[in-house]
């Protein structure tokens, strides 16, 4: 026995190795296990060779005779062979079960995500009251700001009224538990739980740290409350153990077996003595292929016993269990004598793979009944699958499509065609559309690309959607559009004759009236230098006749200003402002009597435009501006801009008369007054000059004003 030099090995394991029995009976298992030394073997076995157990089973790997490594579970235990001790050894290869728990392992972060989405508490703590995790439902269930803030706390502390309650919720031998609880938040109010939890255990068996899941069930003990009801506690147990080992005895058809096997499906453990015992609860339909199964592996046909059956546990219900296992001994003869194996609860994988196919079939219902076409294509542009849609836009069947170039069923081509989306996706990885036309319907393809969790393309969705009848309304629309750019071209350039016409019309009338005005304003004031005895009645209607001529003349040359803004050429360049506004208000107080008036210059951004209108408007303006507040006793004008991000607005303020805002729309019309020639004297034109100037720069111009208060004039200019 101390020697560990095999003695027998069945075919599967001589196979799996790569030595012939002969060789291998000159190895140990020390020589095929890498990791183990003499020393840590024996270390190993020392609980079977005292007898502390009678089986051991652990997980290593096996190195092959060609010097490759592969997974194994092994159970090892005492047996008695002509009154010799020997091990006897049950090896699987665990290569598929590494490569799953890869996978599980790769899924992790899905279900620590669950736990965090999760509406219930779950958490992880230690015997001595601390918590080693919560998820976010935790942290809220009990009022605490956050994870770290929980983690910190005493729980015996914090969240029992009676630190010594959690003490007896901790079953004494360690078992998954369900109970229901007071428990205290952290402020101080009473919450109830329902606390599904189970115990972590280290190699001897001992706690080391609680598991499990809080629910609030506050509102349903208050309803319990107030109808005096007794709650049943239910216990959950997490059953953590879904596997256990047998063997059987070929001749006899006897069986041993851990009793988990017996307990995963709800039975008393000592009901099962033989096989038979266990077959007859087979689901008829496994039933055959599990006798079949394992009837190869005891006539030599297959190295190994292995099955999936569904079989009936004492709720009434079909559990499914994977069923494993090899001849491990036999006689002088090579008659089988003894097979072992393991037997695996695999009823919520069977579920989850059930799940899986209904959704899958939910899928294919969804993508057949989607109307546009879609393929799902490999790198390559190969079809992989195509939907119903597919078959109907290209008149095929899916089985033709398959295995297929997209351009070879779309185009008919043996080359993609030269705006291939696909190609364009290949370059861009992102995704890629354009619109085709064939024969007489058009045609949107657009490809997506999928990628993988190392954002790797894998694959590409090409989908197909008819769009003639878009196409038609957008050609009608333009149709449409044209005709109507071609009406307001004809209507606008009558409307430029009409305007170039009333403007030649305008100066004319107003050039051709100076010189009757003229002369009339001249007979009359020959006739008062001449004539000094005219009646006093004649005497004040000739000055009548002087003075309104002088009026008219006067609107005559507003009128030809307003016409000139009107015809001149804009010419642009850049201008100081501040300088044009000193300049003109220098200029004003040398022509007119308003000394007494305070004009406020601030800082007037620079711009680009035309010169010499823009000194009109300044002009005109600060002109205003002084009439109307020069009554005031001590009138004010302040002069500035605000600078906004596509525009300046440039403003003048007075504190004069004002005028009435429900007349401001008149305001910049030609001959509108808001006052009368005897109180202000003008024309009426200023201001329509001022707009039509700033009209021809692109700009706004308004005013604000409170009567008696002062008037405000804005007009901006674009940057």
């Amino acid at each position: 026995m101390n020697t560990y030099q095999f003695k027998y090995l069945n075919q599967g394991a001589i196979n799996n190795l790569g030595y012939s029995l002969s060789e291998i009976k000159e190895l140990t298992p020390i020589d095929i296990k890498p990791e183990y030394t003499k020393s840590s073997f024996d270390k190993l076995l020392e609980p079977l060779k005292t007898g502390t157990t009678k089986m051991i089973s652990f997980e290593t790997a096996h190195r092959r005779k060609n010097g490759t490594t592969y997974p194994v579970e092994v159970y090892l235990h005492l047996s008695k062979q002509e009154e010799k001790e020997v091990f006897l050894a049950v090896i699987n290869d665990i290569t598929e079960k590494k490569k799953f728990e890869e996978k599980v392992i790769k899924n992790e972060q899905r279900y620590t995500d669950l736990v965090n989405n999760m509406s219930e508490g779950v958490y992880q703590s230690t015997t001595d009251g601390r918590f080693l995790n919560v998820n976010p439902a935790m942290v809220k269930m009990f009022g605490y700001q956050s994870v770290e803030e929980m983690l910190a706390i005493d729980i015996k502390k914090e969240l029992y009224f009676k630190p010594e309650d959690r003490g007896n919720t901790y079953p004494e031998a360690g078992n998954d538990k369900h109970s229901e609880l007071q428990m205290k938040k952290k402020d101080g109010s009473p919450i109830w739980v329902a606390d599904s939890g189970w115990y972590i255990k280290n190699e001897k068996g001992e706690v080391i740290r609680h598991e499990g899941i809080l629910q609030d069930i506050t509102e349903r003990k208050k309803a319990e409350n107030k109808l005096k009801e007794n709650n049943t506690r239910l216990e959950l147990a997490m059953k953590t153990a879904n596997m256990a080992w047998w063997e059987m005895d070929i001749a006899t058809g006897n069986v041993i077996f851990e009793k988990r096997k017996a307990e995963m499906l709800g039975y008393a453990p000592e009901l099962f003595k033989h096989y038979t015992d266990f077959t007859k609860l087979l689901h008829p339909e496994d039933y055959p292929k599990a006798m079949q199964a394992m009837g190869k592996h005891l006539e030599g046909k297959v190295d190994k016993y292995e099955v999936e059956y569904r079989i009936l546990s004492k709720s009434g219900k079909y559990k499914w269990f994977y069923d494993i296992g090899s001849i491990v001994k036999k006689d002088a003869e090579e008659k089988p004598l003894k097979i072992t194996g393991l037997v695996i609860d695999i009823s919520e994988r069977k579920e989850a793979e059930e799940k899986i196919a209904a959704i899958g079939k939910e899928w294919q219902a969804t993508f057949n009944s989607v109307s546009d076409a879609i393929w799902i294509m490999g790198t390559d542009g190969k079809i992989i699958r195509c939907n119903k849609a597919s078959e109907k836009l290209l008149e095929m069947k899916e089985a033709e499509m398959h295995g297929r170039f997209c351009w070879e069923v779309m185009h008919r081509t043996n080359e993609p065609i030269k705006e291939c989306p696909v190609l364009c996706l290949k370059e861009s990885h992102k995704r890629e559309m354009f619109i085709m036309q064939e024969k007489n319907r058009w045609l949107e393809v657009t490809v997506v690309p999928m990628f993988d969790e190392n954002e790797q393309i894998v694959g590409i969705v090409h989908v197909v959607t008819e769009v003639t009848e878009r196409k038609q309304m957008e050609e009608a629309i333009k149709h449409v559009n044209e005709e109507l750019e071609r009406r307001v071209k004809l209507r606008t350039a009558q409307l430029e004759g009409a305007y170039n016409e009333m403007e030649a019309f305008t100066y004319s009338v107003s050039h051709d009236l100076r010189a009757p005005l003229r002369a009339i304003d001249g007979f009359s004031k020959m006739l008062l230098q001449d004539y000094s005895d005219i009646d006093p009645e004649a005497l004040r209607l000739l000055n009548v006749i002087s003075q309104s001529s002088s009026n008219m003349s006067k609107l005559i040359e507003d009128l030809l200003a307003f016409s000139r803004v009107g015809r001149a050429n804009i010419a642009t360049v850049p201008i100081s402002m501040k300088e044009m506004v000193q300049s003109i208000v220098t200029q004003i107080k040398k022509e007119t009597n308003c000394k007494h008036t305070v004009i406020k210059i601030g800082d007037l951004a620079n711009v680009s435009g035309d010169k010499t209108l823009l000194n009109q408007v300044w002009t005109n303006l600060i002109r205003n501006a002084i009439k109307f507040s020069f009554k005031k006793e001590h009138p004010l004008i302040e002069i500035g801009c605000l600078k906004e991000q596509n525009e300046i607005i440039y403003f003048i303020k007075d504190n004069g008369v004002g005028f009435d805002m429900q007349y401001v729309d008149k305001l910049f019309g030609v001959f509108q007054r808001l006052h009368s020639s005897d109180e202000f004297e003008g024309t009426g034109i200023g201001l329509a000059i001022v707009k039509k100037a700033i009209d021809r720069h692109g700009g706004r111009v308004w005013a604000e004003s409170i009567e008696s208060e002062g008037a405000s004039f804005y007009f901006t200019l674009p940057i």
